[in-house]
């Protein structure tokens, strides 16, 4: 069921909440990989796709 009902939030909403979380977690990862990793000149496209992506 789409919509939500007394008792317990739809489908639809579900599937946003985890989505959202997911999106989070991915971002924390992201940045925590972009601080990590030490800038240099084989690396500075990796760490702009991170941080642009973060």
């Amino acid at each position: 069921m789409i919509t939500n009902t007394a008792t317990r939030y739809g489908s639809l909403a579900r599937v946003l909440h985890w989505t959202i979380a997911v999106l989070i977690i991915g971002a924390m990862i992201l940045g925590q990989v972009g601080i990590r990793t030490a800038p240099t000149a084989d690396n500075i496209g990796f760490l702009t796709t991170v941080f642009s992506a973060h």
